[in-house]
């Protein structure tokens, strides 16, 4: 999965942090995608560079949020007593499906703008 091989004396493939890729991120991006499609980062994090390999990640249910167990297991119990945590697990956007289709279909959306589900129901819709 990761063919590019990089020693420790060599700069990161990719680091989103680093003032050159925020000035032009582009020869950052052609280079994982021509030698590392699916990059693991030294954080543990996997980056999908090419339309392909982001499409198959968005599609596998192996590839989901499961914010809560995923932060307890990283961070441990307590730390779903914080404020900020105890929050982002009831947003729209850490859920799986099937919380996440039904909040998306039947909730309303950020900002307080109706979902698809109620797009017909709103009168601006009807006009």
């Amino acid at each position: 999965m990761n063919e590019h091989v990089q020693s420790a004396t060599t700069a990161p493939l990719f680091n989103p942090l680093a003032p050159e890729f925020i000035r032009n991120p582009y020869p950052y991006y052609e280079r994982l995608r021509t030698t590392d499609p699916m990059h693991l980062t030294s954080f543990g994090a996997f980056v999908a560079s090419r339309h392909a390999e982001a499409s198959l990640v968005l599609r596998d249910k192996r590839f989901g949020k499961d914010f809560v167990d995923r932060t307890v297991r990283r961070y441990g119990p307590p730390i779903m007593e914080q404020p900020v945590f105890r929050s982002m697990s009831h947003w729209m956007l850490q859920q799986d499906p099937p919380d996440h289709t039904r909040l998306r279909a039947g909730g309303k959306s950020l900002h307080g703008a109706p979902g698809r589900g109620h797009a017909s129901a709103h009168p601006a819709s009807r006009r």
